[in-house]
């Protein structure tokens, strides 16, 4: 009877359904339990054919590692790259805690490539 008790309690630890209560802010939560990553937030569009600053504002993530990734909208796999390639735009990204510090922050151009100071454009 324990172990039939302590399987669901198990399965609940690790699927974790109140991470999606804990957060707020600006975007929208997913806990896909079976994907890497696991939690997504999706913000709304950033148009880059003009220059601007936008804030996004959230808390309550779940204490994961976590990466910026910058989807193009109606982008393919057979897409042609080459036009964010040659973008002659500098993206920067950073992350601040509640009193404004940087926890961490990015800067670059969208490029092909592996290297320091770009932003990987990738399709799939």
């Amino acid at each position: 009877m324990a172990i039939l008790g302590i399987i669901p309690l198990l399965i609940l630890v690790a699927w974790s359904p109140w991470s999606a209560l804990l957060f707020h802010g600006d975007g929208k939560f997913s806990d896909e339990l079976f994907s890497y990553p696991r939690y997504w937030v999706r913000f709304g569009d950033i148009p880059l054919n003009e220059a601007g600053e936008y804030h996004f504002r959230f808390r309550g993530l779940p204490y994961e590692d976590m990466g910026l990734i910058l989807y193009v909208k109606g982008g393919y796999p057979w897409a042609n790259s080459e036009p964010l390639e040659n973008l002659q735009a500098t993206i920067e990204a950073s992350l601040t805690d509640a009193k404004g510090n940087a926890a961490c922050r990015a800067s670059g151009r969208p490029a092909a490539g592996n290297r320091d100071g770009i932003w990987v454009v990738m399709w799939g």
